[in-house]
C-alpha cells in the first residue's frame, strides 16, 4: 500500500509540495515502522528458541519431566527469579546466577 501511494505520488504533479513533504514523511516513518516489526519479529523468534532450547535441556539434563517436577529444584528456580527480578527492578546488572557456587545437574 505504501508503494502504491508513492506511485500515486511521484505521477501527480498537481499535488502540492506541502502535502507532498507530509506524505512522503508519513511513507518514511511507515517504512520504519515495518523495519522496526521485522526486526522485533526476529528478536521475539530467537527469545522463543532461546527460552525452549534451554528448557528442553533443564529438563533431559535434570531428569524431570514436565508433569513431576523436583520441589527442591522449582524452589531453587523461584528464589533465582526472584534474586534477578529484584535486580533488575533495582536498576543493576543480574548476577544472581554467577554469584551461586556451581553444581552438578547430576546431584540435583
Amino acid at each position: 500500500m505504501a508503494d502504491a501511494v508513492a506511485a500515486v505520488l511521484a505521477a501527480d504533479d498537481s499535488v502540492p509540495p506541502a502535502i507532498r513533504q507530509a506524505v512522503q514523511g508519513l511513507l518514511q516513518r511507515h517504512r520504519q515502522l515495518e523495519a522496526d516489526v521485522a526486526r522485533l519479529r526476529a528478536q521475539r523468534e530467537e527469545w522463543i528458541v532461546n527460552v525452549l532450547t534451554y528448557q528442553a535441556l533443564y529438563h533431559r539434563y535434570s531428569g524431570q519431566t514436565l508433569h513431576d517436577p523436583s520441589d527442591r529444584l522449582m524452589r531453587e528456580r523461584d528464589s533465582m527469579r526472584r534474586t534477578i527480578r529484584e535486580q533488575l527492578r533495582s536498576g543493576t546488572t543480574p548476577t544472581a546466577m554467577f554469584d551461586l557456587p556451581p553444581h552438578s545437574v547430576s546431584s540435583v
